[in-house]
């Protein structure tokens, strides 16, 4: 699991843009106080900003993001997590404790772990 880059709601999508820039990373999540309510890929502004010709630096964060998120509890389990992942073509999911953002966990992530897990069983 990676701790993920965070952007407000409010937050302009130049903004986001370029902290993804300056991180290396493909997505960030959108919080609401310490709760996600959303994520963007740089598909998501490649898409939903640039080819619409939008403003990118007036344009918020939450007028582009997915709000249908695929997030997990820090204590589930990662074998059925990494199922249901593969089931839903769904390549990376949020984790919370108790609501609360903790990270990212990416499919090879996941996929890595079971491994582990199995190897040393």
């Amino acid at each position: 699991m990676r701790v993920c880059k965070v952007c407000s709601e409010n937050d302009s999508v130049f903004a986001v843009a370029q902290l993804l820039k300056s991180s290396g990373e493909r997505n960030i999540i959108v919080t609401n106080g310490k709760s996600p309510v959303g994520i963007i890929s740089v598909t998501d502004i490649s898409s939903r900003v640039v080819a619409e010709g939008k403003d990118p630096k007036k344009t918020k964060a939450s007028e582009i993001m997915t709000i249908h998120l695929m997030l997990k509890e820090s204590s589930e389990d990662l074998a059925p997590l990494y199922v249901e992942m593969l089931k839903k073509n769904i390549y990376s999911c949020i984790i919370v404790d108790n609501g609360k953002l903790i990270g990212m966990l990416y499919l090879k992530e996941a996929m890595i772990c079971i491994l582990k897990e199995k190897k040393n069983h």
